[in-house]
Formats: C-alpha cells, sequence, structure tokens
C-alpha cells in the first residue's frame, strides 16, 4: 500500500514538473525516485494504480501547499520591492524609461542578485548527507503519518522531503 502511494505522488509530481516546466521540481521528483526506487512507468502505472479519490486528495493537499509558498514567496516579493525602492533612490535606474529594455535588464540584474543573497541567508549551511539524511527523516515521517490516516500530513511531508 505504502508504495502505491508514494509512486502515485511521485507520478502527480512529475506531472506537475512537467507541465510547470519546473526544473527544480523535476529535480525533486528525480531525488524522491531514487530515495524510494520507484519509476514512473507504464508497468509500474498497472502496478499502482491511482483512485480517483487518492488523486483529489494529492492534487488538493498540493494546492494548499501551493498557496502556503506563494504566501511566503509574496512576503519574498515585498521585500524585493523595498529593494528596488533603495535602488531607485540611489538613481540605479536614472536615464531609463520603465518598461524600456535597458530598464528591464537593470530590473533582472537586481533581482538576481536580490534573490540569490535572500536564497544563500536563507539557506542553511547543511552537507549533502545532511539534506539527505533530514529528507529521509521527512519521507519516514510521511510515512507514519500516512500508517496514521494522516494523509494530508503525509504528503507534506513528502512534499518537504522533496524540497529538501
Amino acid at each position: 500500500m505504502e508504495d502505491k502511494v508514494n509512486y502515485n505522488i511521485i507520478k502527480y509530481l512529475k506531472n506537475l514538473a512537467n507541465k510547470k516546466n519546473d526544473a527544480s521540481l523535476q529535480t525533486g521528483v528525480q531525488y524522491l525516485q531514487t530515495a524510494l526506487n520507484l519509476w514512473v512507468s507504464d508497468e509500474n502505472d498497472k502496478l499502482y494504480p491511482m483512485k480517483d479519490d487518492l488523486y483529489k486528495l494529492i492534487e488538493n493537499s498540493i494546492a494548499s501547499t501551493s498557496s502556503q509558498k506563494s504566501s511566503e514567496s509574496s512576503a519574498v516579493d515585498s521585500k524585493f520591492e523595498e529593494y528596488k525602492k533603495i535602488l531607485q533612490s540611489k538613481n540605479y535606474f536614472a536615464g531609463t524609461t520603465e518598461g524600456s529594455k535597458e530598464y528591464n535588464d537593470r530590473l533582472q540584474k537586481a533581482k538576481e542578485k536580490f534573490y540569490e543573497k535572500y536564497k544563500s541567508e536563507s539557506n542553511t549551511n547543511e552537507s549533502p548527507e545532511d539534506r539527505k539524511m533530514r529528507a529521509e527523516q521527512l519521507k519516514n515521517q510521511g510515512n507514519e503519518k500516512f500508517k496514521k490516516g494522516d494523509f494530508n500530513g503525509a504528503i507534506q511531508s513528502y512534499t518537504d522531503a522533496i524540497n529538501v
């Protein structure tokens, strides 16, 4: 039963990653497939068919996780807007018109620097081994939650494992 749920979560996430063309999610799915030794294939589709209720559960859980992430990203975006105002006050965009190629190039450069700095500040200095161990712990938490019938909690733990 556990493999069926894990497989269908992987399949759902893989379809979502492909649909959104999200490279980081695609990478996370590859890691999850490797960690669980479950690969999306026609053969496994027959072994682990997904029922509609499970699919809806996964979809609803992912949607609630996405809304949580979108509120987190809007907080980061508002911090960027503050950063952008500082840049404007320091004449970073002087000599350009908003919407022009030069303005957009400067804006893109500022975004890249901001998000690179923000990302490095928000990441810990975990080694790859520590991250792998933490992902494994989150996966195990997900398995335990699933066994107890806490499907939303299980999906959240699996999603957190993928993000690690």
